[in-house]
Parts: structure tokens; C-alpha cells; sequence
């Protein structure tokens, strides 16, 4: 059988070219940089994350207090005194913007994450963090944790595993990847024998055991409250129970390990996923505006205090006393709670070192002024040129996390586009207003 004929090509007259965009280019003048520069046009404080660090202070523990940013990031106060004690900038080369904190209260140091980097604070030189661990491969690590013989854990995207690094020698191990569905591990905990207890995402979130001494197997549990998308978003050891929540759950989902199965919820969400320490058998959460003591044995509640408090950061479990610790504007706000007679002893602000974002979205808008989106930033800014003043969106406002670009529609409409989620947030106007979620 002969070949079947090649088809030819009808050639076509080519288009005319415009020759103003083809033409020769003339070199010009050359440039004189820059005509104007306005340093931290988005600068204020957002609060990451506040941690104890018990074994520090007196009458309250010290506090370290990570600052979305990049300047600023790490600020160490003292509560009894409400004072900052040590300012510190995470050098560039680690990366941007703090991902995760932990206390080892042995040895007194904070470890961060930050981006594929694990750095550190030693309190006895506490004017510096330097550089702990590179964990190859990795674009985040989250959700630190210390065992008791100080080697780290946490979690990473996008391996989907679990890595530790020796507090010995500093030698780094990836876990094997706990699931091919799921690129991220956003929450662990480790043991009292120094294994992992950690929950995956961000599809089909599960929990998983994995035996670090071991070559077996993780162990996979999946969640009696399925969830196709999201995350585990906490994880807390009471002795044998393993106390999770996930995305889109309201109530705690507890695992027994002694039952190797899992048993009744807490019913009651506790806000933001945020508790206190144990002491005497007991720790501290809030719960639909009120302040609750809860029993390790049985998780029984007992309401201490109505509380307004809506983003609590730390609750401090002083025994007779209860801090609990969130932003007010530029402020850390503490609110001391007698948890014998449920008042209200004292409010008061801590004044935080605001930090300075890294710009990554910028719209024009017909009044004259910029609207800004920063990395990490949780929020959006504005900036006159003209005049200087700069406007920061309020902390209390969570719908907007990660700007990735923004689009001026009509004479007074903002369309945002905001990560993680994939979120269009829409502003009614320009005159800087809390944005709708439309």
C-alpha cells in the first residue's frame, strides 16, 4: 500500500507589520532611578502567634511574640511588667514571614520555622536567632514540637511528612510521606515516648501515628466526622486521649488510645482551636464567649467567666489566675481573670513594634490614593502619595488573608482575590470600609 499523499500548505499573504512596534528602537536619555521612595508604606502589627516560655519571668511567664512581617518578626515581653524585652529581625537569607513556634523549656529555646528553614532563640544569647536546620525539599514547615530529649518535629508541605531533627548533632530525617493524596502535615504532636501523632490535608484530612523508632507503617485513622477538603487544625494529647479538630467541624473528635478507637466529641468548640497549658489537672479554653476550666479526666467544663474576647492568641494557666492574651490595634492585650471568683482583676496593652510588609499587589484607585496587598499580611492597607498618610485594614479583620492581586471595577468597586481558599472579596467602595464577602 502506497503512503497517503502529504497534505500542502496554502501559504497566505503575511499581515502587514505596525511599524511603530517593530520599527528600530532609539536609545533615550538615561534614567535618574526612582523619583520618589516611601520606606513601609504597609507597616502595622499583625500577631502570628504569642507562646509561653515558662522558665522565664516571674510572676507570669515571658512571652514570645511572632509579628507577620519582615521586620520586627520576633518580639520577647514580659507580661508582668508589659514590657518588650528584646526586638529581633529574622535575617533575610532564612526566608519570609514565620510560619510556627515552639518552647523547649528545658533548654530554654524557642525554635521557628520559616519557609524550609528551622532557626533558633537561645535565651542566654538573646539578642540573635541563628540558623538551626535546612529541611531540603520543603516550601513550609508547620506545627513545631519538642521531645523530651530535645529533637524537633514538624509538619511540611508540600512532602506530606513529618521531619525531626536532632538535638544532638542537628542530622535532619524526612518520615515517608504519610499519603500520596496529601501534601500537606499541618498540625503534630509529639508523645511522652517521642512519637508523632499528625493530621493531614489538604484533601480528605486524616490522622495518622507514626512509631519513630520503627520501620512500620503509619497508622491511619480517618475522621468520624468526614471532611473531603481541609485540614487538621489541631491536635492535643490528655494522656491516653487524643483530642483533634478539623476543618469545618465544630466539635473536638477524640481518639482513645488505649481503645485504639474513637470515642464521644467535646461538643463545645473552643475558640480558635487555642487552650492553656495543664496545671493541677486542669487547662483553660474559650467557648461561645465565655471562659471555661476543663477537667483532663473528663473533659467536664466549668464556666469561670463570660469573656468578648473573639481571637484569643495564649491563654496562660496561672492555677488561681487565667491571662488570656489578644491584639487590640497595635497592642497586645491582656485580660487577667481570678478564677476563683470569675472577675475580671485587670486589662491592659502591651505596645508591639509594628513590622513592614513585603508589597506584592498594587491598584490605583480614582481618589488619588494605593491600595496595598503584602505577603502574609492578613489584611489590606492604603497609602496617599500625595499626603503620606497611610490607612491599615483593623485586626480584628479576618476575611482578608493573602492578597494575590486586586482589580478596580466601576467608579467605587474593589475586587480582591485572596489565598489561601481562593476567595473574591469584593469592597463596596473606596473609601476604605471593612470588605464584603460577595
Amino acid at each position: 500500500m502506497e503512503p497517503a499523499p502529504i497534505p500542502r500548505a496554502e501559504l497566505t499573504r503575511p499581515v502587514p507589520k505596525d511599524q511603530r512596534l517593530i520599527g528600530r528602537l532609539n536609545e533615550g536619555l538615561p534614567t535618574r532611578g526612582y523619583l520618589e521612595k516611601h520606606a513601609h508604606a504597609f507597616s502595622t502589627v499583625r500577631v502570628l502567634d504569642v507562646v509561653e516560655l515558662p522558665g522565664l519571668g516571674e510572676t507570669a511567664p515571658w512571652l514570645a511574640v511572632a509579628i507577620v512581617g519582615t521586620t520586627n518578626e520576633l518580639q520577647i515581653v514580659d507580661p508582668s511588667d508589659g514590657k518588650i524585652l528584646h526586638v529581633l529581625e529574622i535575617p533575610s537569607e532564612y526566608g519570609t514571614g514565620l510560619e510556627s513556634l515552639v518552647w523547649d523549656p528545658q533548654r530554654r529555646r524557642l525554635y521557628l520555622s520559616i519557609d524550609s528553614t528551622l532557626i533558633m532563640w537561645d535565651s542566654n544569647n538573646p539578642k540573635h536567632v541563628r540558623k538551626f536546620a535546612q529541611i531540603d525539599g520543603a516550601t513550609a514547615l508547620y506545627s513545631l514540637d519538642v521531645d523530651r530529649s530535645g529533637n524537633v518535629f514538624g509538619g511540611t508541605y508540600p512532602l506530606g511528612a513529618v521531619f525531626r531533627v536532632s538535638n544532638s548533632d542537628k542530622s535532619v530525617r524526612i518520615y515517608k510521606r504519610f499519603a500520596d493524596d496529601s501534601d500537606y502535615v499541618r498540625n503534630i504532636a509529639v508523645d511522652e515516648k517521642g512519637n508523632v501523632w499528625a493530621g493531614t490535608g489538604a484533601s480528605n484530612p486524616r490522622l495518622f501515628y507514626l512509631d519513630v523508632t520503627s520501620d512500620r507503617e503509619p497508622s491511619q485513622f480517618d475522621l468520624p466526622n468526614r471532611v473531603h477538603n481541609g485540614f487538621v487544625s489541631s491536635i492535643n494529647l490528655f494522656g491516653s486521649k487524643v483530642v483533634i479538630s478539623a476543618s469545618g467541624v465544630a466539635p473536638q473528635m477524640v481518639f482513645d488510645r488505649k481503645l485504639n478507637a474513637w470515642i464521644a466529641p467535646i461538643d463545645d468548640m473552643w475558640t480558635h482551636r487555642q487552650i492553656s497549658r495543664v496545671k493541677d489537672g486542669h487547662f483553660f479554653a474559650l467557648s461561645a464567649n465565655k471562659l471555661i476550666r476543663i477537667s483532663v479526666d473528663d473533659f467536664k467544663e466549668e464556666m469561670i467567666s463570660p469573656i468578648s474576647t473573639v481571637t484569643p492568641f495564649c491563654i496562660s494557666n496561672l492555677g488561681n489566675r487565667v491571662i488570656v492574651y489578644s491584639q487590640e490595634d497595635e497592642l497586645l492585650n491582656l485580660e487577667i481573670y481570678n478564677v476563683e471568683s470569675g472577675e475580671l482583676e485587670n486589662r491592659r496593652g502591651v505596645n508591639l513594634s509594628p513590622s513592614s510588609f513585603k508589597i506584592q499587589s498594587v491598584v490605583a484607585s480614582q481618589n488619588n490614593e494605593l491600595y496595598l496587598g503584602g505577603y502574609k499580611a492578613k489584611g489590606i492597607a492604603s497609602f496617599s502619595p500625595s499626603s503620606g498618610k497611610i490607612w491599615n485594614s483593623p485586626s480584628g479583620e479576618t476575611l482578608i488573608q493573602q492578597i494575590e492581586g486586586m482589580i478596580p471595577f466601576g467608579d467605587n468597586r474593589l475586587y480582591i482575590g485572596s489565598y489561601p481558599g481562593g476567595d473574591i472579596i469584593g469592597s463596596s467602595s473606596f473609601s476604605v470600609v471593612s470588605p464584603k464577602n460577595k
